[in-house]
């Protein structure tokens, strides 16, 4: 959230604890509905394209694309990863310089508001018992969650200087 505010902004407690709700219904939301499509389809484990596909059918177009580059970036440092004997830079394949999963040119590990343990425990909850999320879809979430909360944050800071605007 500090990324999208001036650095003399400050982020009240009620809205940081706004946004984990919001953020915590959209993950959950999101998942379901990827969910339900894997049901339908009889397979167990979601993926990230799964995802993509839930975003684009509540509406969510405008994260479609970077998401898709992402899950790209990802997925060729997974592989990147698996040919190597010993671990690969994640810098390599366009990723952080702090020994994260790749960076699509959005936030690194250290700025991410949910830890991918806390998304993947918000998602299993929109999931039935035997259903399995895909690493990808994971860490797809998670930048997704880091963007729109960096998008939320700077609507709000916007609407901040323009009040501050007209109180002059």
């Amino acid at each position: 959230m500090r990324r999208a505010i001036p650095p003399n902004g400050k982020i009240h407690k009620d809205a940081k604890e706004a946004v984990q709700e919001l953020v915590s219904e959209f993950i959950a939301f999101i998942t379901s509905e990827a969910s339900d499509k894997c049901k339908r389809e009889k397979r167990e484990t979601m993926t990230g394209d799964d995802l993509l596909w839930a975003m684009a059918t509540l509406g969510f177009e405008n994260y479609i694309e970077p998401l898709k580059l992402y899950l790209q970036k990802y997925r060729e440092w997974c592989r990147r990863e698996r040919m190597a004997d010993a671990p690969a830079s994640p810098v390599a394949a366009g990723g952080s310089h702090d020994g994260g999963s790749p960076s699509a040119g959005g936030a690194r590990k250290r700025d991410r508001f949910l830890s991918v343990a806390d998304i993947s425990r918000i998602m299993r909850r929109a999931i039935p018992p035997n259903g399995k999320i895909h690493k990808d879809a994971k860490e797809g979430v998670q930048e997704l969650v880091s963007e729109f909360i960096a998008f939320i944050t700077s609507e709000a800071s916007d609407k901040c200087k323009r009040a501050g605007d007209h109180d002059r």
